[in-house]
């Protein structure tokens, strides 16, 4: 619950542009929908379905990771190049489905994310 309280918040805090309101809203949206989830359900959850549920959160936090990088960039004007941007729009696309995806690609999606937001952090 605590995980889901520091994402609501995270999205929450971001003060975002006109053209990113949108971004913001469908980030709440997901952060609702999987509060929903767990809230709304008085069973307790088997062994696969809370595996399922961390995926999911681990999943909704990179996209929400994601998604802030890129309102951020939006902001201050930067664009990505035109291989990094093939590669966040796929990250993104892969992300925001309903398929499954293994540990070490949500790994290796991480790893990329904070790259390109070390290497963009400073303009």
């Amino acid at each position: 619950m605590a995980f889901l309280q520091t994402l609501k918040a995270s999205v929450g805090s971001f003060k975002a542009g006109k053209c990113s309101q949108e971004t913001k809203k469908e980030l709440e949206n997901k952060v609702e929908q999987l509060w929903y989830r767990v809230i709304g359900s008085q069973v307790q959850f088997s062994y696969q379905e809370q595996e399922e549920l961390k995926e999911e959160m681990f999943r909704t936090k990179l996209l929400i990771n994601l998604r802030m990088l890129k309102m951020q960039l939006d902001i201050r004007g930067i664009q990505f190049g035109g291989t990094d941007t093939l590669v966040v729009d796929f990250i993104e696309e892969v992300l925001d489905s309903d398929d499954k995806i293994g540990k070490s690609t949500e790994k290796g999606y991480r790893c990329m994310i904070e790259n390109y937001t070390l290497s963009h952090s400073n303009g």
